[in-house]
């Protein structure tokens, strides 16, 4: 991961980006946070960090979030899908 000059957040200039920060209350991302939400059955509650993370499911819908958000694509790429089903493995 590369270290970045301000801990300010790039699309909204909240002064604290977090993991928090990110997903759960970054103004700049409203429409693709609902999509988020209705994907991982949220829509109408307050979505947690431990929400997302706890339940294996979410983690596919989570990564499309990233990927629609493009917010890691200069460091990483474009993350590949991930099948809810899928077990971890040793290569």
């Amino acid at each position: 991961i590369q270290r970045v000059e301000s801990p300010a957040c790039p699309k909204c200039s909240y002064p604290n980006e977090s993991v928090y920060h990110y997903p759960i209350r970054c103004l700049a991302d409203q429409n693709e946070r609902e999509m988020l939400q209705r994907s991982i059955g949220t829509q109408g509650t307050v979505m947690t960090v431990k929400h997302i993370l706890a339940c294996r499911q979410n983690i596919p819908h989570l990564v499309q979030y990233l990927n629609d958000m493009r917010r890691f694509e200069t460091t990483f790429g474009t993350f590949p899908h991930v099948d809810a089903g899928d077990e971890d493995t040793e290569d």
